[in-house]
This record gives structure tokens, C-alpha cells and sequence, in this order.
């Protein structure tokens, strides 16, 4: 058994009937829950993964003790920083205009989509390789409780999530299709702990940049082609020139720009 699909001990009817339907989505196996403990089921039913409903919210659990769950996370604090006046280093990198369509070729949780899709009021491409990653994205952009963030409401629609690879998926794209296309992949050694990203790390299929991928999206892409990157650590990805760095001095991470 690969997935594990349960809810809390309280059992509200409503999480039960999630359970089912997310287990049919991602053909996993829905176990009721009555009392017994998360350890207990890793121990008796021996799962990849078990993902827990948690007042109509997927929480998914790794066998390391991570938990993996959506929520719009720095895209809150980015996003009223923002509002205020801030600069973002993402989103002058991408030179980002109201109208602009960016394609977000390392979807995650989506953190970096919103961001975009505050400031252009339009759809970002998301592209997810994992399925379990991308199932908990979509459902959380469509179930995000809206007064948590009432001033950043109307980014949760504008996220278009795709399950793909994305060198494929960029391939297979008309030159010239979309004005930016922008890259966030896995840092191998992270400078600081973030357990949502402990979390990610667990459970992504580690999809690392190649310089055909870029070619390619420079190809697709009119205005630039943006790369996150772990600052002071430039053997993590090996990049074709043509590139600028831009970044704060202060930053932890840079960003690669192909114009």
C-alpha cells in the first residue's frame, strides 16, 4: 500500500466523506480512523505516505515526521509588503506587468504563483511534477478560506495547476507563447530550516535545471526566463551563459535573468 487516506480522531463526517473522494482521486486506500494512532497505522499498514483530513483539509504525514498541507504561507507577507510600497526581488527579476502570463515551472505549493498573479491579475501556468503535490495544491487554492486573506483573495483562481514534467511540457510549447517563464528548483543543501520545505523535500520528485530546459524556455518565452538560486552556491545549478544576477545584498537567494 503506497497511500494511506484516514481523518482525525473526532471523525466529522465531512472530513470521512473527503477522505473517500481523495482516495478514489489519487487511488489510495481510505482507512476509517476510530482510535487508533498515527503509529500505529505506519506500523500495521506499512504506507509511503498517510494523508489525514483535518477539518476538510488534506494534511499529508511522511514517514520522517514531516507534515505537508497547503497554505499560501510567504505569499501573504510578500504580497502586503507589496501593497506597501516593497520591493520584491522575484518580481522585478521577471519584470512583472499587469496583463503579463508567466509560466511557474516548479509549481510547489504555489507560494511564488500567487506572488505573480497578485501583480499581473492573471493566470499563472503552475507546473507540478509530483501528483500528490499538485492534488494538495489544486484542492487548497480552491478551498483556502478567503477571509484568512480578504486582500489577496482573488489570486487563489488565477493558479492553473498542471501535472507534468516540464521540460516536456515547455517543449511542446509554441515559441514565443508567454512573456516569462520562471524556474524555482529543489536547493540541494537549504541555508536555513523551513519545514514546509523539509516537507516538499520529502516527498518531491527531485527534478534538478538543465541547460536544455532553459534553451527551451528561452525559446518560449518573449520578455525573460527567470532562475531562482541558492545564493553563494552557483555548483547547485549549472547554468548556460547569457544570464544576469539580480538579488538583494541581503538576500538568501538570487535570481538568474535571461532576457
Amino acid at each position: 500500500m503506497d497511500l494511506l487516506i484516514t481523518t482525525t480522531l473526532l471523525r466529522r463526517k465531512s472530513d470521512e466523506e473527503i477522505a473517500r473522494m481523495v482516495a478514489r482521486d489519487l487511488g489510495g486506500y481510505f482507512l476509517p480512523r476510530r482510535r487508533t494512532t498515527l503509529e500505529n497505522l505506519w506500523r500495521h499498514h506499512t504506507p509511503d505516505k498517510i494523508l489525514v483530513i483535518e477539518n476538510e483539509q488534506i494534511v499529508c504525514h511522511t514517514r520522517k515526521g514531516q507534515r505537508l498541507f497547503f497554505h499560501p504561507g510567504l505569499a501573504k507577507i510578500r504580497i502586503r509588503c507589496l501593497q506597501q510600497g516593497k520591493r520584491d526581488w522575484m518580481v522585478e527579476s521577471l519584470h512583472l506587468q499587469e496583463g503579463d502570463e508567466v509560466l511557474d515551472a516548479n509549481l510547489g505549493l504555489a507560494t511564488d504563483a500567487l506572488v505573480i498573479a497578485f501583480i499581473t491579475h492573471r493566470c499563472v501556468i503552475g507546473v507540478e511534477k509530483d501528483p500528490l503535490i499538485a492534488y494538495i495544491t489544486r484542492r487548497g487554492l480552491q478551498t483556502y478560506p478567503t477571509n484568512r486573506f480578504p486582500e489577496g483573495s482573488f489570486v487563489f483562481p488565477l493558479i492553473q495547476v498542471n501535472v507534468a514534467d516540464h521540460t516536456e511540457y515547455i517543449q511542446k510549447m509554441p515559441s514565443a507563447s508567454v512573456d516569462s517563464i520562471y524556474f524555482s528548483p529543489m536547493f540541494i543543501r537549504p541555508k536555513f530550516f523551513s519545514a514546509d520545505r523539509e516537507a516538499l523535500r520529502e516527498i518531491a520528485l527531485h527534478d534538478f535545471l538543465s541547460e536544455k530546459v532553459i534553451d527551451e524556455a528561452r525559446r518560449v518565452a518573449r520578455k525573460c526566463v527567470v532562475v531562482k538560486l541558492n545564493k553563494d552556491r552557483p555548483e547547485e545549478v549549472v547554468l548556460p551563459p547569457g544570464y544576469i544576477l539580480q538579488g538583494g545584498r541581503r538576500s538568501r537567494v538570487e535570481y538568474a535573468v535571461y532576457s
